[in-house]
C-alpha cells in the first residue's frame, strides 16, 4: 500500500475488529505461525501483559473467527477475506506502525464524539 491513506476496506476493517494494540500483537502472533498452537501463558510472555486480559483476547479473537483453540492452545485461523485484511495488518504494522497505533484511538476518538453528541444538556446552558 502506497504511503499516506489507509484504504477504507482495511479502516472499516480497523474499525470493526481492532480494539486494542494489545490484540494486534496477539493477533499477529497467531499469525506469523499458523500451524502452531499456542497457550495463553506462552503468549503473555512474549507480549508481557496479564494472563486473564490475555484470554479474554483470545477467546474474542476466536469468536470473530481469527483464531480457533484446540487441545493445545489457539491458532491462527482466520480464511478469506478476513486473513487477507489480516495479512494487510501484519504489513501495515510492520512498516507504518504509528500510523496503525493512531488508527486504533481514532476508533475510540470517533466513537467518543459521536457519544458527545448525545450528552443532556443543563437548562442553564447558553450554547442552545
Amino acid at each position: 500500500m502506497a504511503r499516506g491513506r489507509f484504504t477504507d476496506a482495511f479502516r472499516a476493517f480497523v474499525y470493526k475488529y481492532i480494539t486494542s494494540i494489545e490484540q494486534i500483537e496477539v493477533l499477529l502472533i497467531l499469525h506469523d505461525a499458523p500451524a502452531r498452537s499456542w497457550t495463553v501463558d506462552e503468549i503473555s510472555a512474549i507480549v508481557r501483559t496479564n494472563a486473564a486480559s490475555l484470554a479474554a483476547r483470545l477467546a474474542g479473537l476466536a469468536h470473530h473467527g481469527f483464531a480457533a483453540q484446540d487441545e493445545n492452545g489457539y491458532r491462527y485461523a482466520a480464511k478469506g477475506a478476513l486473513a487477507r485484511m489480516v495479512d494487510m495488518l501484519a504489513e501495515e504494522y510492520a512498516t507504518r506502525r504509528f500510523s496503525v497505533i493512531e488508527l486504533v484511538f481514532s476508533r475510540a476518538e470517533g466513537a467518543h464524539s459521536f457519544a458527545d453528541a448525545f450528552l443532556l444538556r443543563d437548562e442553564h446552558d447558553t450554547d442552545r
